[in-house]
Parts: C-alpha cells; sequence; structure tokens
C-alpha cells in the first residue's frame, strides 16, 4: 500500500513528498501541471524503471457529493515531461506489465487526492480509471482495500 513519504526525486518535482510502497518497489509523485493542455503529469517508478504518466482530472456529483474523476490520457509517454526533465518514454514488454503499471497508477492517484491528501478524504471522493471508455471500471480506494475510516 501506498503511503506518504520524503520525494527522492526532488529535482523532479515541486513538493518535498510523494507516495511510496516499499513492498513493491514503487514510487509515484506528481511531477507537473500539462501546461496549456488540461491535466497533470505524474511519474511512477517501479523499480528503477521510470513511467510517465498523463491524467485528466473532472469533477462530478454523485447522490448530492461532489467527486473528482481521474482518467489516465497517456501511460508511458509525456511530452511534458520528456521536454522539462528527460524523462524518456516506457515501452512495456507486455500486457502485464502494462496492467501492473496501470493498476499502481490507478491506486497512486486515489491515494495522492487533491495534493498527497486522498487517504484523508471519504472513499469515493476520489475516483480513478484507466482510460475514458465508458466501459472502463471506476475504482476507489476501497478497490485496492485502503480503509474507508473518513465519513463524509
Amino acid at each position: 500500500m501506498f503511503v506518504v513519504g520524503p520525494n527522492p526525486f526532488e529535482r523532479l518535482s515541486w513538493g518535498r513528498r510523494c507516495l511510496v510502497d516499499e513492498d513493491r518497489e514503487a514510487v509515484f509523485l506528481r511531477i507537473a501541471g500539462n501546461g496549456p493542455v488540461p491535466g497533470e503529469v505524474f511519474l511512477l517508478v517501479i523499480k528503477s524503471q521510470q513511467i510517465p504518466v498523463e491524467v485528466l482530472a473532472t469533477s462530478g456529483l454523485d447522490a448530492g457529493r461532489r467527486f473528482t474523476l481521474n482518467t489516465i490520457t497517456s501511460l508511458g509517454s509525456s511530452t511534458l515531461a520528456h521536454l522539462r526533465y528527460g524523462i524518456e518514454s516506457h515501452h512495456f514488454d507486455s500486457d502485464s506489465e502494462r496492467e501492473y503499471a496501470e493498476k499502481l497508477t490507478i491506486e497512486g492517484l486515489l491515494v495522492f487526492g487533491d495534493a498527497y491528501d486522498g487517504l484523508s478524504k471519504p472513499d469515493g471522493y476520489q475516483r480513478a480509471r484507466t482510460s475514458a471508455s465508458d466501459s472502463a471500471p471506476v475504482f476507489r480506494l476501497s478497490s485496492f482495500g485502503y480503509p474507508s475510516e473518513v465519513s463524509d
């Protein structure tokens, strides 16, 4: 499970924090807004492999409650990450490698929340999916076994 920890990649981010999962040797952090294009750029690091991620966040209402839906728009490449930080595109060797990176990215987005505060929000306040397709499943913190201790 991801926890907020110190950022080992300070040159890549404005913040001193990131998400760390030591058991899976993974780090997830926001590195930039996406310039004139709506969205944000994140970096997923699995072991030593850097995987840039572009995400679009939209707001919605569910039973009168506000939520944010994060949609992965690009996994493995980001022009901004490349131009600003020199992060190369990542080419997945297999479908299972890509699916694992998607799973970690979705989980990271939910725990990240608005600014590393996802665990302080009620379950469902942050939602995430792997694509904008209507058939793409939508995940919440509880989808990954995080406790839902915060009430609405």
